[in-house]
């Protein structure tokens, strides 16, 4: 069965590169799951929806949260770590959101 071809990134061009796994590295920093959270702390509404979203195992809240980068970084790390590029999400706001910029 044939196979599909590669797909270029969207960073650098290549079919083959290590740009999108360095930018899933920066999700997996203490530093990242700390200022998250506090985010999250401070920010609970999700900004689509408005519904009170929670992270973790704390699951007094019927849906879970993200915070979602209002633009795309794309591997750039100041807009990764802009905190006014930062927007609370919960899990369907940001599936729709991250699905509509893929296409």
């Amino acid at each position: 069965m044939p196979t599909a071809p590669p797909k270029a990134c969207t960073t650098c061009g290549r079919t083959s590169c290590e740009c999108r796994t360095q930018e899933r590295r920066q999700y997996q920093l203490r530093a990242w799951r700390r200022r998250s959270k506090q985010h999250m702390d401070e920010h609970p509404e999700c900004v689509d929806c408005g519904r009170t979203v929670y992270r973790g195992p704390n699951r007094k809240h019927p849906r879970k949260g993200h915070v979602d980068h209002i633009k795309p970084h794309r591997g750039s790390l100041t807009l990764f770590w802009d905190t006014a590029n930062w927007a609370t999400r919960c899990s369907l706001c940001h599936a729709i959101k991250t699905n509509r910029e893929r296409t």
